[in-house]
Protein backbone atom coordinates (compact mmCIF):
# COMPACT_ATOMS: atom_id res chain seq x y z
CA UNK A 1 0.00 0.00 0.00
CA UNK A 2 1.72 2.90 1.17
CA UNK A 3 5.30 1.45 0.37
CA UNK A 4 4.09 0.75 -3.33
CA UNK A 5 2.52 4.60 -3.79
CA UNK A 6 5.72 6.02 -2.14
CA UNK A 7 7.73 3.88 -4.82
CA UNK A 8 5.64 5.01 -7.59
CA UNK A 9 5.79 8.78 -6.57
CA UNK A 10 9.28 8.53 -6.69
CA UNK A 11 9.59 6.86 -10.15
CA UNK A 12 6.91 9.58 -11.60
CA UNK A 13 9.76 12.22 -9.85
CA UNK A 14 12.61 10.83 -11.62
CA UNK A 15 11.11 9.93 -14.84
CA UNK A 16 9.71 13.63 -15.66
CA UNK A 17 12.92 15.33 -14.14
CA UNK A 18 14.84 13.02 -16.95
CA UNK A 19 12.31 13.23 -19.70
CA UNK A 20 13.23 17.37 -19.22
CA UNK A 21 16.20 16.73 -20.81
CA UNK A 22 16.02 13.89 -23.06
CA UNK A 23 18.44 15.60 -25.96
CA UNK A 24 21.24 15.41 -23.14
CA UNK A 25 21.05 11.15 -22.92
CA UNK A 26 22.02 9.02 -26.06
CA UNK A 27 19.74 6.67 -27.73
CA UNK A 28 20.74 3.71 -25.67
CA UNK A 29 20.35 5.11 -22.36
CA UNK A 30 16.93 6.39 -23.75
CA UNK A 31 15.71 2.75 -24.32
CA UNK A 32 16.56 1.93 -20.74
CA UNK A 33 14.80 5.06 -19.42
CA UNK A 34 11.41 4.11 -21.67
CA UNK A 35 12.21 -0.08 -20.37
CA UNK A 36 11.92 1.49 -16.84
CA UNK A 37 8.78 4.43 -17.49
CA UNK A 38 6.54 1.70 -19.00
CA UNK A 39 4.73 1.11 -15.97
CA UNK A 40 3.57 4.98 -15.68
CA UNK A 41 1.17 4.15 -18.46
CA UNK A 42 1.16 5.56 -21.91
CA UNK A 43 -0.58 8.59 -20.95
CA UNK A 44 1.57 9.90 -18.25
CA UNK A 45 3.36 12.96 -19.20
CA UNK A 46 6.81 11.37 -18.85
CA UNK A 47 5.61 8.36 -21.31
CA UNK A 48 4.10 10.79 -23.48
CA UNK A 49 7.78 12.96 -23.49
CA UNK A 50 9.44 9.67 -24.56
CA UNK A 51 6.99 9.06 -27.32
CA UNK A 52 7.59 11.82 -28.70
CA UNK A 53 11.05 11.59 -28.78
CA UNK A 54 10.85 8.40 -30.48
CA UNK A 55 8.79 9.85 -33.27
CA UNK A 56 11.07 11.95 -34.07
CA UNK A 57 14.39 10.18 -33.45
CA UNK A 58 13.30 7.62 -35.47
CA UNK A 59 11.79 10.08 -38.38
CA UNK A 60 15.33 11.77 -39.06
CA UNK A 61 18.18 9.47 -41.03
CA UNK A 62 19.26 6.65 -39.90
CA UNK A 63 23.07 7.71 -39.80
CA UNK A 64 22.16 10.26 -37.01
CA UNK A 65 19.94 7.53 -34.70
CA UNK A 66 23.75 7.07 -32.52
CA UNK A 67 24.26 3.79 -33.81
CA UNK A 68 21.21 1.84 -31.95
CA UNK A 69 20.86 -1.35 -33.64
CA UNK A 70 17.77 -3.21 -35.28
CA UNK A 71 17.62 -5.61 -32.56
CA UNK A 72 17.00 -2.81 -29.92
CA UNK A 73 14.56 -0.75 -32.39
CA UNK A 74 12.44 -4.02 -33.15
CA UNK A 75 12.69 -4.55 -29.38
CA UNK A 76 11.66 -0.94 -28.70
CA UNK A 77 8.23 -1.51 -30.77
CA UNK A 78 7.79 -4.25 -29.19
CA UNK A 79 7.40 -2.50 -25.45
CA UNK A 80 5.47 0.27 -26.84
CA UNK A 81 2.33 -1.43 -28.29
CA UNK A 82 1.75 -2.61 -24.30
CA UNK A 83 1.65 0.93 -23.74
CA UNK A 84 0.82 3.29 -26.24
CA UNK A 85 -0.63 1.66 -29.24
CA UNK A 86 -2.26 4.61 -30.33
CA UNK A 87 0.70 6.79 -30.66
CA UNK A 88 0.46 6.33 -34.84
CA UNK A 89 3.52 9.51 -35.08
CA UNK A 90 5.71 6.96 -33.10
CA UNK A 91 4.52 3.59 -34.52
CA UNK A 92 4.72 5.78 -38.10
CA UNK A 93 8.72 6.22 -37.28
CA UNK A 94 9.47 2.53 -35.99
CA UNK A 95 8.04 0.89 -38.72
CA UNK A 96 10.11 2.97 -41.20
CA UNK A 97 12.80 2.40 -39.85
CA UNK A 98 12.54 -1.63 -39.32
CA UNK A 99 11.73 -1.59 -43.26
CA UNK A 100 14.84 0.05 -43.76
CA UNK A 101 16.62 -2.20 -41.14
CA UNK A 102 14.83 -5.39 -42.18
CA UNK A 103 18.40 -6.91 -43.24
CA UNK A 104 19.92 -6.42 -40.61
CA UNK A 105 17.43 -7.87 -37.35
CA UNK A 106 18.54 -11.44 -36.51
CA UNK A 107 16.39 -14.33 -35.88
CA UNK A 108 15.52 -12.74 -32.27
CA UNK A 109 14.71 -9.29 -33.46
CA UNK A 110 12.37 -10.54 -36.67
CA UNK A 111 10.68 -12.56 -33.64
CA UNK A 112 10.28 -8.89 -31.79
CA UNK A 113 8.66 -7.38 -35.16
CA UNK A 114 6.32 -10.85 -35.69
CA UNK A 115 5.13 -10.65 -31.55
CA UNK A 116 4.49 -7.21 -31.78
CA UNK A 117 2.28 -7.10 -34.70
CA UNK A 118 0.92 -10.86 -34.26
CA UNK A 119 -1.47 -11.61 -38.07
CA UNK A 120 -1.26 -8.00 -38.60
CA UNK A 121 -3.00 -6.88 -35.36
CA UNK A 122 -1.98 -4.25 -33.19
CA UNK A 123 -0.86 -0.45 -34.00
CA UNK A 124 -1.77 0.44 -37.63
CA UNK A 125 1.31 2.60 -40.02
CA UNK A 126 1.78 2.69 -43.65
CA UNK A 127 3.80 0.21 -44.19
CA UNK A 128 3.12 -2.30 -41.41
CA UNK A 129 1.61 -5.33 -44.21
CA UNK A 130 5.52 -4.57 -45.93
CA UNK A 131 7.28 -4.72 -43.04
CA UNK A 132 5.24 -8.19 -42.00
CA UNK A 133 5.78 -9.98 -45.55
CA UNK A 134 9.76 -8.82 -45.46
CA UNK A 135 10.82 -10.16 -41.76
CA UNK A 136 8.20 -12.94 -42.18
CA UNK A 137 9.79 -14.59 -45.31
CA UNK A 138 13.29 -13.71 -43.92
CA UNK A 139 12.27 -15.64 -40.60
CA UNK A 140 10.80 -18.60 -42.68
CA UNK A 141 13.74 -18.74 -44.87
CA UNK A 142 16.07 -19.08 -42.01
CA UNK A 143 14.11 -21.75 -40.23
CA UNK A 144 14.72 -23.69 -43.84
CA UNK A 145 18.40 -23.47 -44.02
CA UNK A 146 18.06 -24.17 -39.87
CA UNK A 147 16.45 -27.90 -40.75
CA UNK A 148 18.96 -28.32 -44.08
CA UNK A 149 21.90 -27.94 -42.08
CA UNK A 150 20.40 -30.26 -39.13
CA UNK A 151 19.44 -32.91 -41.65
CA UNK A 152 22.83 -33.07 -43.26
CA UNK A 153 24.67 -32.65 -39.89
CA UNK A 154 22.80 -36.17 -38.93
CA UNK A 155 23.53 -37.24 -42.23
CA UNK A 156 27.08 -36.47 -41.99
CA UNK A 157 27.21 -38.21 -38.34
CA UNK A 158 25.05 -41.20 -39.66
CA UNK A 159 28.33 -41.60 -41.90
CA UNK A 160 30.70 -41.35 -39.25
CA UNK A 161 28.81 -44.21 -37.13
CA UNK A 162 28.80 -46.75 -40.17
CA UNK A 163 32.75 -46.32 -40.97
CA UNK A 164 33.57 -46.31 -37.47
CA UNK A 165 31.83 -49.61 -36.83
CA UNK A 166 33.63 -50.92 -40.32
CA UNK A 167 37.03 -49.97 -39.14
CA UNK A 168 36.35 -51.83 -35.75
CA UNK A 169 35.03 -55.00 -37.54
CA UNK A 170 38.25 -54.77 -39.51
CA UNK A 171 40.53 -54.31 -36.21
CA UNK A 172 39.14 -56.67 -33.88
CA UNK A 173 40.82 -60.01 -33.95
CA UNK A 174 39.12 -63.29 -35.66
CA UNK A 175 37.68 -66.04 -33.55
CA UNK A 176 38.79 -69.68 -34.11
CA UNK A 177 34.89 -70.25 -34.75
CA UNK A 178 34.97 -67.01 -37.06
CA UNK A 179 38.65 -68.70 -38.98
CA UNK A 180 37.20 -72.10 -38.97
CA UNK A 181 33.69 -71.24 -40.39
CA UNK A 182 35.75 -69.08 -43.48
CA UNK A 183 38.18 -72.44 -44.36
CA UNK A 184 36.50 -74.55 -47.02
CA UNK A 185 35.77 -78.40 -45.30
CA UNK A 186 38.06 -81.12 -47.07
CA UNK A 187 35.88 -83.16 -49.35
CA UNK A 188 36.23 -86.91 -48.44
CA UNK A 189 39.66 -88.59 -49.87
CA UNK A 190 40.85 -85.16 -50.45
CA UNK A 191 44.46 -84.74 -48.55
CA UNK A 192 45.65 -82.00 -47.63
CA UNK A 193 47.86 -79.41 -49.74
CA UNK A 194 51.57 -81.68 -49.95
CA UNK A 195 49.95 -84.38 -48.25
CA UNK A 196 49.74 -86.30 -51.28
CA UNK A 197 53.28 -85.39 -52.51
CA UNK A 198 55.03 -86.23 -49.34
CA UNK A 199 53.26 -89.36 -49.17
CA UNK A 200 54.15 -90.77 -52.44
CA UNK A 201 58.05 -90.05 -52.06
CA UNK A 202 57.69 -91.40 -48.47
CA UNK A 203 56.15 -94.52 -50.31
CA UNK A 204 58.43 -94.82 -53.46
CA UNK A 205 61.57 -94.37 -50.77
CA UNK A 206 60.60 -97.48 -48.86
CA UNK A 207 59.62 -99.78 -52.01
CA UNK A 208 63.36 -98.76 -53.55
CA UNK A 209 64.92 -99.96 -50.30
CA UNK A 210 63.30 -102.92 -50.14
CA UNK A 211 63.77 -104.53 -53.21
CA UNK A 212 66.07 -107.50 -52.88
CA UNK A 213 69.44 -107.40 -55.41
CA UNK A 214 69.60 -110.45 -57.92
CA UNK A 215 72.15 -112.33 -55.50
CA UNK A 216 69.99 -112.89 -52.71
CA UNK A 217 71.58 -111.05 -50.32
CA UNK A 218 69.53 -108.18 -49.45
CA UNK A 219 71.85 -104.69 -49.09
CA UNK A 220 72.26 -103.06 -45.43
CA UNK A 221 69.85 -99.62 -46.17
CA UNK A 222 70.76 -96.47 -44.92
CA UNK A 223 68.83 -94.01 -43.43
CA UNK A 224 68.00 -92.79 -46.62
CA UNK A 225 67.01 -95.79 -48.01
CA UNK A 226 70.19 -96.00 -50.32
CA UNK A 227 72.20 -99.41 -50.45
CA UNK A 228 75.56 -99.23 -49.18
CA UNK A 229 77.10 -102.74 -50.86
CA UNK A 230 79.88 -101.46 -52.55
CA UNK A 231 79.39 -103.71 -55.78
Amino acid sequence: GAAAASCRDLLEAAADRATEALSAFAAEQVVLLTQGSLTLGGEHPAMLRLLDFWAKHFGEPAGDDGGLPADDVAQLAQLLTLVAPGHGAVFEALGARLLEAAGSLSSNGRASVLEAFPGGEGPAFACKEKLLEVVGAAQEEEAMARAKAAEAQKAAEGEEVCRGNAREAEQAPRSPESEAAGRRPRRPGEARRGEGAAAGRTAGGAEAATVPRAGGAEPRRTAAGRSSDPR
